[in-house]
């Protein structure tokens, strides 16, 4: 059975709710899509149709015949939807769908070349929890006065990836690496260990550590660079300096460009978040790194791997963000300037 998901060709007074589950539905369907100029074919299966298909897929004109479910959905239709989208959720969801009906002649997708890849996947499983012990009293000793790392929070087991472990220990071993050889192979040689998992067991205890930390005030202010100021003294780093927050949902990508662009030379852990008003001011979030240099700008996630961006950094940053919001819903990124 074939269902189609159908837009009229006029300004529907829709709700807010109807319009997000067809845009969802659109975006779902964004596999299983078939663009000719401004037509967009939308098929959504179940199981046994969903076999069927890939079987016609080896004869298109038989499988366009049989399934006949073209559907025009034009720009000026979603235009007249777009007041309609009262939320920064929704606009993204209108953007989506616009560049899947009208995708940009003038701009092709350049393949971006990971120097070396990772994954934090192999990084989740058992924890060490006397080690996670030891590494809470440490950072305890040494953090703000607005900050406390609660062993109760200690978990046996480290879940959903260890981020912030990783990218501390990258701008550790960076910073203190002989400056005397080039950028690139300082850093491909530090992220190298992470594709086949590094030290897990001491990956995950940091981690452990890490995910106690709390506010003792939830009132706190500037409470990400005191958050990341307090996991860089694991290493005897600082957080000097960083920038103001910047809200996927509320702010301008313009926004994003000038603060992107703003940022001098230096290490920076780029800090990406889901707000919360509890003990840690987020529900979760995701800890990357950026070095800007003479030498170019490089960028690391834990999650994808090393790579160096020749241009437009704030395009490359914006477009990662947007992907990282989509995931996990993580719409507030600050970047924090490490130090020695």
């Amino acid at each position: 059975m074939t269902v189609n998901f159908t837009f009229s060709g006029k300004n529907d007074q829709l709700s807010h709710e109807e319009l997000e589950s067809r845009l969802i539905a659109l975006r779902n369907a964004k596999k299983s899509t078939h663009i000719i100029k401004t037509d967009l074919t939308v098929k959504k299966f179940n199981i046994v149709s969903r076999i069927v298909w890939i079987c016609l897929s080896f004869f298109p004109s038989l499988r366009n015949s049989l399934f006949d479910t073209n559907l025009t959905l034009t720009r000026k239709y979603l235009e007249q939807l777009d007041p309609q989208a009262s939320s920064g959720r929704m606009s993204s969801l209108l953007s989506e769908v616009f560049e899947i009906v009208n995708p940009s002649p003038d701009k092709p997708k350049s393949k971006k070349k990971r120097l070396i890849k990772t994954s934090q996947g192999i990084f989740n499983g058992l924890n060490w929890r006397v080690r996670s012990e030891r590494y809470v009293k440490k950072l305890n000793e040494e953090c703000p006065p607005a900050i406390q790392f609660n062993t109760g929070k200690l978990s046996w087991a480290t879940i959903g990836g260890n981020c912030s472990a990783i990218a501390l220990d990258v701008i550790n071993h960076f910073l203190r690496s002989s400056d005397k050889q080039p950028v690139e192979k300082r850093l491909k040689k530090i992220i190298k260990k992470f594709r086949s998992g590094g030290d897990l067991i001491e990956m995950r205890a940091r981690q452990g550590a890490f995910n106690c930390i709390e506010f003792k005030n939830i009132s706190s202010s500037d409470p990400i660079i005191q958050k990341i100021q307090a996991l860089a003294k694991f290493h005897s780093l600082s957080a000097v300096e960083s920038t103001p927050a910047f809200d996927l949902l509320k702010d301008l990508k313009q926004s994003f460009s000038e603060i992107a662009n703003s940022l001098n030379s230096g290490v920076y852990l780029l800090r990406i978040i889901k707000p919360s008003e509890n003990e840690k001011k987020e529900v979760h979030g995701h800890s990357m790194v950026l070095i800007r240099c003479n030498e170019g700008d490089y960028f690391f996630d834990p999650n994808k791997g090393l790579e160096k961006i020749e241009s437009l950094l704030d395009e490359r940053l914006f477009e990662h963000l947007k992907h990282n919001y989509k995931r996990f819903e993580i719409s507030q990124a600050t970047f924090i300037k490490i130090t020695l």
